[in-house]
């Protein structure tokens, strides 16, 4: 009776301490995910390694605390392997740890705007393997493909890799034919948007300005009030709301 009564107790202690070590994990594992991202993590978040596109990442500043009242801020450089050679450009990266997280990216112009969303574009036809997306307009298609050109032609990748077939049957066009490389839609400026007002009746300095770059390369650009969601801006498949440049902080004497 005693060596049974000590099994049980064996069993008890045994299954106690399992269960024990298993709240140890779930905590370790709860705190562990639970930790703010590093700001190497919210630079691989942004930008990632996998893929060619960016050859430098320079953080050149760092503020806040990664709290809702103090963000944490990074001031970066990136460099972008884009249709025809490097581009430079500087950006701002917003993070905050809460519930939810809150991770952001806005470039300092419009011109570094349009270079990242052709390397973006280019490094989406290395993993989508479907056209049907809503991306793919024609314009769209030239304009990634120049730039999936050059990253082929400096050896970066191989054409098989792009896994987009339109993308991919461009590419191949642009090298078989050796078409010139020309400037892409996605480039785009800004002062030539055509201006459709939708809150006339507030003054110009509450209006916000929401850029749409269209399927065929022209842009819009709608002039609308504060829940300017709720509003007509036409958009059709392919249709892009642009992202905004965030302002440049001005430098402290």
């Amino acid at each position: 009776m005693r060596s049974l009564l000590g099994l049980f107790v064996k069993i008890a202690l045994v299954g106690a301490a399992i269960f024990l070590l298993a709240i140890a994990a779930l905590v370790g594992l709860i705190v562990y995910f639970g930790r703010p991202l590093s700001d190497d993590q919210v630079l691989r978040a942004l930008f990632g390694p996998k893929f060619p596109g960016y050859s430098a990442i320079r953080i050149l500043e760092r503020r806040g605390e990664r709290t809702v009242e103090h963000p944490r801020v990074l001031v970066v450089e990136v460099v972008m392997e884009n249709y025809s050679g490097q581009v430079t450009c500087q950006g701002e990266a917003n993070y905050i740890k809460g519930d939810p997280s809150f991770l952001s990216f806005g470039w300092y112009d419009w011109a570094c705007t349009g270079h990242s969303m052709l390397v973006a574009g280019a490094r989406q036809a290395l993993f989508e393997d479907t056209d049907q997306s809503p991306a793919h307009c024609d314009v769209y298609i030239e304009d990634i493909a120049l730039v999936l050109k050059r990253w082929v032609e400096s050896g970066w990748i191989d054409i098989d890799q792009i896994r987009t077939p339109s993308v991919r049957a461009r590419v191949s066009y642009l090298i078989e034919h050796d078409v010139p490389t020309h400037k892409p839609a996605m480039l785009f400026d800004v002062s030539t948007a055509r201006v459709h007002d939708l809150a006339p009746e507030l003054p110009a300095g509450e209006k916000l300005s929401i850029y749409v770059l269209r399927c065929n390369g022209s842009l819009d650009v709608f002039l609308t009030g504060p829940k300017w969601w709720g509003q007509p801006l036409g958009l059709g498949i392919g249709d892009i709301i642009l992202p905004t440049p965030v302002k440049r902080p001005s430098i402290q004497p």
